[in-house]
């Protein structure tokens, strides 16, 4: 029975420490400022910011949204290690500084920086969009729905 306790014990004190260790991995505890820029198109392509800083996120309809309003939500931290997650994960640190095709004229950009710690990046996007920064644009525009239930009629 000792040797079981023993065991039992030390299985789960590795299993702690490994989920604290992986919880540092991908921890927000560092400031984390996201801000999220679109631009307009000919028709009626909404123009928002969306800017998360400090745990508080902010939405600013610009033009065409779905809302004229300025919105406010307090995002919790599990939303700020997925951000550092999503971003780390598709390689936002290696991406190019601009995506485009002059070629094309009526198409939106957006514009993304983020800064993590030391870690900073600026990304504009029109044209050409690499599949892992199509992967983090999915992602904002979910993050943005989810956090502003407004913007979903």
């Amino acid at each position: 029975m000792r040797k079981v306790n023993f065991w039992l014990i030390s299985l789960l004190s590795v299993a702690a420490t490994s989920c604290s260790l992986s919880n540092k991995a991908i921890s927000s505890s560092e400031e984390i400022s996201l801000r999220v820029r679109t631009s307009a198109c000919f028709g009626t392509c909404p123009v928002y910011e969306l800017k998360v800083e400090n745990g508080l996120a902010s939405y600013y309809g610009l033009k065409y949204p779905r809302t004229n309003d300025t919105l406010q939500v307090v995002i919790s931290e599990i939303e700020l290690d997925s951000i550092v997650y999503i971003f780390d994960t598709h390689k936002f640190w290696e991406l190019e500084a601009e995506y485009d095709n002059p070629q094309i004229s009526d198409l939106p950009s957006v514009n993304i920086e983020l800064s993590h710690g030391k870690q900073k990046n600026r990304v504009e996007a029109r044209a050409q969009i690499p599949n892992n920064l199509r992967n983090i644009l999915e992602y904002i525009e979910r993050m943005r729905l989810r956090t502003f239930a407004e913007l979903k009629s």
